[in-house]
């Protein structure tokens, strides 16, 4: 039987890089917040930043080779930058003291960061892919998040795509890939018969599909993002396992400047309107953190941003139709994940046709890309800072 792959996770998006970069099947990698995220709680190995400290430092340092015999890695090269401990609780701990070696590592062999500057991507061969990259870099790689094709798109890895969810809406020329998954649910052997070396997949929905194909022997490279920069720090993340580092950041610069562009307009709005984000209908759910990112920018008050940004599970972001009254938002945007929005129900709800937004015919539903977690959230942003332009123009 194959043993359980060993979980490791870390606050850095260049430790995952170069984690990833190694390709083992047995080893699982994801991205962390801290403490209260729960895929830290599940973890065999922590790799934690000096910058953010523990409340509770981990103590009895405990050597590197341990750490390495324990997940079948050889992590020589991390020596000079890890400080690994044992914490109290049993589970091994490490804190990287010198990150721009550890993003040395993640661009590859031949393509080093030097002191000052960024570095480029390796050369393209003939076929699109980094010479060499059979032993480095990934060439088959289903993306079973549906934001994940348009990002490898965006920094020209597209052709190492050969499958995609039955979700992925973008980028057009994406969709002609085989579909091997739905999102909550896919079919292991249908992604395996297309012979992937990677697959990415993304949020706890996708926990147990992602745990099956480890245990199948499949690389997975776990995204979990929650705010609106750490969709940027999975959009680096993702370049750089498929060695196109330089421009996964080219990317991130502009999608941040269009995003600073959109809040500097927003700022000149005389008022900030009551937004209310709908992601379903029953129970009613309102949205992830990054909506509620995406409403302030976009110059609108998010009525329940301080549930989006407490809770990242779902069920921590139920509200009662009577909240909804009571915080009474002037704007309702809805997209009600995996089916259609229907505006006419909402409407008919007990109560709700004294919310100001329904009394005034601001109700808006948004298309499915505002809750993938890619590129494609500048579009969504750009459509909620209109509705918010339009709604102030109108005398709101």
């Amino acid at each position: 039987m194959r043993a359980a792959p060993i979980r490791i996770v870390t606050s850095q998006s260049g430790v995952v890089r170069a984690l990833v970069a190694l390709r083992r099947p047995e080893v699982d990698v994801g991205l962390v917040q801290g403490p209260e995220d729960e895929h830290w709680r599940t973890a065999d190995v922590v790799l934690w930043t000096a910058r953010a400290p523990l409340a509770a430092p981990p103590r009895d340092r405990l050597p590197l080779d341990d750490l390495a015999k324990a997940a079948g890695l050889d992590l020589k090269p991390f020596g000079s930058f890890l400080d690994l401990t044992r914490a109290s609780d049993g589970r091994l701990y490490g804190l990287p003291v010198g990150y721009r070696g550890l993003v040395r590592l993640g661009l590859g062999r031949s393509a080093a960061t030097p002191p000052q500057g960024r570095a480029a991507d390796p050369p393209k061969g003939p076929a699109g892919h980094t010479p060499g990259g059979g032993d480095m870099y990934p060439e088959r790689i289903v993306c079973l998040a549906a934001e994940v094709p348009e990002m490898l798109a965006a920094v020209g890895a597209l052709d190492r795509v050969v499958g995609i969810s039955a979700y992925t809406t973008r980028p057009a020329e994406a969709l002609g890939l085989p579909k091997v998954s739905g999102f909550s649910h896919g079919s292991v052997e249908r992604i395996l018969s297309v012979r992937p070396d990677l697959a990415i997949t993304t949020s706890l929905v996708q926990r147990g599909l992602a745990s099956e194909l480890m245990g199948r022997g499949v690389p997975v490279l776990h995204l979990c993002p929650q705010r609106f920069d750490q969709v940027l720090d999975s959009i680096l993340v993702v370049a750089g396992a498929v060695g196109r580092g330089a421009s996964g950041e080219a990317l991130v610069d502009r999608l941040r400047a269009e995003a600073a562009t959109v809040r500097a307009a927003a700022a000149g709005l005389p008022r900030r309107p009551r937004v209310y984000f709908e992601e379903w209908d029953d129970p009613l759910l309102h949205g992830i953190a990054w909506v509620s990112d995406l409403i302030e920018m976009a110059g609108g008050r998010d009525v329940f941003r301080e549930r989006s940004l407490a809770s990242a599970r779902a069920d921590g972001r139920v509200v009662r139709g009577e909240e909804v009254l009571e915080r009474d938002p002037e704007i309702v945007l809805a997209s009600w994940c995996g089916k259609r929005f229907d505006q006419a129900a909402l409407v008919a709800r007990p109560g709700w046709s004294g919310i100001a937004a329904v009394r005034t015919g601001w109700v808006h539903a948004l298309d499915s890309t505002v809750l993938q977690a890619g590129p494609m959230l500048l579009d969504s942003l750009r459509t909620i800072a209109g509705i918010v332009a339009a709604w102030a123009a109108a005398g709101g």
